[in-house]
């Protein structure tokens, strides 16, 4: 029995159809099922970037596995345009990532780029495996969005962080911040920053070179 997927709104129009069946990919992951997708439906390859896949009316991770009868959704961006705040995997970039916060009224636009460090109190960092509970993850996000637009009224504030693993120089997290003047737009990346770090269920484990791991 194979499984099947939905196609909405701009991704049903790049597929020409809203639902078909397809047998399941080899391995049996979301991933190779969007890689198969994208190959069949070329159209489909610059949208994945800013699509959500839904397994059985679940958000999930590219890692997760499809069965037989499952339901795969394609979820393009909402409410026109991409979430305010996302964890993805990919890597971060910020020449598509900062446009999408200014405005016409906005006099600053500020982004906050976090790399990872090469070292950390005197050890050789070779990698950092970084882990996520990615629908409570972005749901904090968005709390920490709304509570920094609250106390800086007419400040729009995008956040994205990654997940995966990730070595020295990789972009971890992106904060773009526009507002009317500049003194706004540092106070509210400097709170998202510092709440982020705390609040957000995001973990961190680093490998150093000598073989050693430990959690952060």
């Amino acid at each position: 029995m194979p499984f099947q997927v939905l196609f909405f709104a701009i991704a049903r129009e790049a597929a020409d159809k809203s639902t078909e069946e397809r047998p399941l990919p080899v391995p049996a992951t979301v991933a190779a099922a969007m890689e198969a997708l994208c190959v069949d439906y070329p159209q489909l390859l610059p949208l994945r970037p800013h699509m959500r896949v839904a397994l059985n009316g679940c958000f999930v991770e590219e890692s997760a596995v499809v069965q037989e009868g499952d339901e795969l959704a394609l979820i393009p961006p909402v409410a026109g345009g991409q979430p305010r705040c996302r964890v993805v995997e990919g890597p971060l970039e910020v020449s598509e990532f900062l446009p999408s916060v200014g405005e016409e009224d906005c006099g600053a636009t500020l982004c906050f780029m976090g790399s990872v460090r090469a070292h950390n109190q005197a050890r050789r960092v070779a990698a950092l495996h970084c882990e996520a509970f990615v629908p409570m993850a972005e749901d904090s996000l968005e709390a920490i969005a709304d509570e920094a637009e609250k106390r800086w009224p007419g400040t729009r504030i995008r956040m994205v962080h990654r997940v995966g693993t990730l070595v020295p120089k990789d972009s971890i997290v992106l904060i773009a911040v526009a507002s009317a003047h500049r003194k706004a737009a540092f106070e509210v990346c400097a709170f998202a920053i510092e709440e982020l770090k705390r609040v957000v269920p995001i973990w961190k484990k680093e490998i150093y070179e000598d073989g050693t791991e430990q959690w952060m």
